[in-house]
């Protein structure tokens, strides 16, 4: 998993290089952002449940920055919280690499999606007017990607 998620945000760092100014800036409060708000859950009173706003913010990197923006999200939501696991670092590392991963993958899901159906040609979502059905087609598979690879990790 560790080769697997390395290879990622190598190429996350490839592909940053080909961001403009306003997609570093983007990505720099991006980031600080994610590193705030990924940092507490919200637990849902009388259960078990939490919920976290990391895969929003992870949904959001892809459609806004592309893949590397994805990958780079993931990867510091999940480190947010790193003074969280007292207990296992060995088991919240493996996390990050897990969620980094399948963000990674479910990025190249959702752009393949658009490329294959709907004949999108460039790398962010964001830059170019989209038919909604196609982003929902491409947000669904997505979302079913990101979750099943956490799911069955």
């Amino acid at each position: 998993m560790l080769c697997v998620c390395l290879f990622a945000l190598s190429f996350a760092g490839y592909k940053v290089a080909e961001f403009s100014l306003l997609q570093f800036a983007v990505l720099g409060v991006s980031l600080v952002i994610s590193l705030l708000v990924n940092k507490y859950q919200i637990k849902i009173p009388n259960t078990q449940t939490s919920i976290s706003a990391k895969e929003l913010v992870v949904f959001w990197g892809i459609i806004w920055l592309g893949i590397p923006g994805g990958i780079l999200l993931a990867a510091s939501a999940s480190l947010a919280r790193f003074d969280k696991a007292k207990k296992s670092q060995n088991r919240w590392l493996f996390g990050v690499f897990v969620n980094t991963f399948s963000a990674f993958v479910a990025a190249i899901v959702f752009y393949l999606s658009f490329y294959y159906l709907a004949g999108f040609t460039t790398n962010a979502v964001a830059e170019n007017a989209v038919a909604i059905h196609w982003l929902l087609v491409a947000t669904g598979l997505t979302a079913f990607t990101h979750f099943w690879l956490l799911r069955n990790r």
